[in-house]
């Protein structure tokens, strides 16, 4: 009997070994796996951090330049109506009233002209505009149909 309650206190102190193993291990996984967790959170943290600060100079660039083409808009607005005024374009004028200096000057050469409506101008300018673009796209369809060919 003496041997078999010898192996059962060999088997005994292996299973208590192999306890006291398995517990430092968890504890040490544990703490392995805080760790990680923790350096994870602070790289996580890094990125949060320098994507703010890209968004914050991003948009600061943005408002930067809505502030200046603001600023440079109210002061073109402002130099576009003394231009106006020095080649003597009525502003506020009736777009009927326009259309009816216009056809009464048709026959004065083009240096003689004085005094035109600014809606008259603003109309001429909105034609000439849809006609370029129109131009364009024209232009732009030719050349897709030439490469196609």
């Amino acid at each position: 009997m003496s041997l078999y309650m010898e192996t059962r206190a060999e088997s005994k102190r292996k299973l208590d070994e192999n306890r006291d193993f398995m517990m430092q291990w968890l504890k040490e996984g544990k703490k392995n796996w805080q760790a990680n967790h923790q350096k994870r959170a602070d790289a996580i943290a890094r990125v949060k951090y320098f994507e703010d600060r890209e968004v914050k100079a991003y948009k600061g660039k943005l408002q930067k330049d809505l502030d200046e083409a603001t600023k440079e808009l109210i002061g073109g607005v402002d130099e576009f109506e003394r231009n106006l005024q020095k080649l003597g374009i009525e502003k506020n004028t009736n777009i009927e009233e326009a259309m009816k200096r216009m056809e009464e000057k048709k026959g004065v050469p083009p240096g003689q002209i004085q005094s035109f409506s600014y809606a008259a101008t603003m109309n001429k300018i909105k034609e000439k505009k849809n006609m370029l673009d129109f131009a364009v796209k024209e232009r732009d369809r030719r050349r897709r149909k030439m490469i196609v060919d």
